[in-house]
């Protein structure tokens, strides 16, 4: 089966991903749950 993107593309879509997440933290104003994703600076 074919790759669906070229190899070129994957590495420059590798800055778009988030480095790292933290799941599950909780809203202190409402108590809703949500999950944290940071990413690096470019």
């Amino acid at each position: 089966m074919k790759p669906l993107f070229s190899e070129k593309i994957n590495e420059s879509l590798k800055k778009y991903q988030p480095t790292h997440v933290e799941k599950g933290l909780k809203c202190e104003r409402c108590g809703s749950e949500y999950d944290l994703y940071k990413f690096a600076p470019t």
